[in-house]
């Protein structure tokens, strides 16, 4: 996507405004501490959900795991069924025998 220097401007100056907002600020770094939550608790459980649900798609929230499937479409939908929120979980294919990446 390419902007116009006047789409830059009023997409940075509106990012600026809504950031300016305390409630829209506190509701964001909410948001982050969840999320954040998710991903230490999927770091720390990551071992044995490899190990228990190898080549399955895996939610996880601060609390643990939150929903296992074939498919992430399976999942996020069992997880949204649940009340989760997008930012409220981390979402991972369990891989066994991932595709190095050459960078």
């Amino acid at each position: 996507m390419t902007w116009t220097p006047e789409e830059r401007e009023k997409y940075f100056q509106e990012a600026v405004e809504r950031w300016s907002d305390p409630a829209y600020a506190a509701k964001m770094r909410k948001r982050e501490k969840a999320l954040m939550g998710a991903l230490n608790r999927m770091t720390e459980d990551f071992d044995a959900l490899m190990e228990k649900y190898p080549e399955k798609w895996v939610a996880v929230g601060k609390d643990g795991m939150i929903a296992v499937g074939d498919s992430p479409d399976e999942v996020v939908q069992e997880v949204e069924d649940q009340g989760f929120r997008r930012w409220e979980y981390m979402l991972e294919h369990l891989e066994t025998d991932p595709v190095p990446l050459i960078l």
